[in-house]
């Protein structure tokens, strides 16, 4: 091989700096061709320093990495500057509520002088042990004892279905006559000048032909189921009342029950004497033998020394007949268990 002169190689590198075009249409063509990538290579060679930003050119073109890279950079810097910039703001107001908590704290440690600093412990103690508010019961202007029978009676016309009934009321002087009557039925006596019920127009009579002769010539009579008629209408009024109501009734005008007990000149309190007398009729025993009276004088006395031994109170009861003093002690069960309360 012969060498080649100064001026061959001058002449050789200036014909490669020219011919650069050709290689490059062959690379724009398509892909590399074994003849373009040898006079690639050749022409790389020769070129020496000045055709090295050609190839770095060449190199950026034909790889996304430098791309990708920039814009994860740019992201970056992005997050940085907007994100953690944003970020330092609630930093700060962190910063700034320490020293609001302390304060908070040292409150808690120094109670203020008549308040008590009461914890959610002490809270939650206190409603459950909170006893039920029990509702007030309403408050009545009622009259003086000595007025008071015009609103007695309309109330207690309002009690009842039957207000016919309610002539055999005696409607003066009402509560006064309730509380003696009852006071001495307790006792046992039966004070019909007292009483707050008009007597029934219908007296007791026996008939001629009931009459029973006995070996001693003393007459007798059975009392007979229709002798008892006389009494249905005061148990039909006492069964008509509404007991709710009527229970009702007597709270609100207790006050005035008391006072009138209290001018019999007893310490008690009437409801006591009240709920003794109910009872006394829920024990009357009732007696499947028919009741026979005598008469040895003017009033009629029960045949049997037992019975006639009894307190007036008791005959009384048995007077009513047996249907009706069973139906009075089915009311007064119910009003019993009602005034216990």
């Amino acid at each position: 091989m012969s060498k080649e002169s100064p001026d061959q190689k001058n002449n050789s590198s200036n014909d490669n700096v020219q011919n650069p075009p050709e290689a490059s249409r062959e690379l724009n063509s398509g892909g590399f061709s074994a003849d373009a990538s040898e006079k690639l290579s050749n022409s790389n060679v020769n070129l020496g320093s000045n055709s090295a930003p050609n190839s770095e050119r060449e190199q950026d073109q034909k790889s996304p990495w430098p791309i990708i890279i920039g814009i994860i950079i740019l992201a970056i810097v992005f997050a940085w500057f907007f994100g953690f910039k944003n970020n330092d703001e609630p930093l700060t107001k962190l910063e700034s509520v320490k020293p609001e908590i302390a304060l908070i704290e040292g409150a808690k440690q120094a109670k203020p002088d008549g308040l008590a600093a009461v914890e959610r412990n002490d809270i939650d103690k206190k409603v459950i042990e909170a006893e039920p508010v029990t509702p007030q019961k309403p408050v009545i202007e009622l009259p003086r004892l000595d007025d008071s029978d015009e609103t007695v009676k309309l109330r207690l016309a309002t009690l009842t279905w039957r207000t016919e009934l309610l002539k055999l009321v005696i409607d003066d002087d009402m509560i006064r006559r309730i509380v003696v009557f009852t006071d001495n039925f307790n006792q046992g006596f039966i004070s019909y000048r007292h009483s707050p019920f008009k007597r029934p127009e219908q007296k007791f009579t026996t008939l001629d032909e009931d009459a029973i002769t006995n070996a001693q010539g003393v007459q007798s009579w059975v009392i007979r189921d229709g002798q008892t008629e006389r009494f249905n209408e005061y148990v039909d009024l006492l069964r008509s009342f509404n007991q709710e109501q009527l229970v009702q009734a007597y709270s609100d005008f207790e006050p005035l029950f008391e006072e009138a007990y209290q001018e019999l000149g007893y310490e008690g309190e009437y409801k006591d004497v009240l709920l003794e007398v109910i009872e006394t009729i829920l024990d009357t025993e009732l007696t499947n033998d028919p009741l026979a009276v005598i008469r040895p004088s003017v009033m009629y006395k029960y045949q049997d020394k037992e019975i006639e031994s009894l307190t007036d109170a008791d005959k009384l009861l048995l007077r009513l007949g047996k249907e009706n003093l069973l139906a009075v002690k089915s009311v007064l069960f119910e009003l019993n268990e009602a005034l216990s309360q």
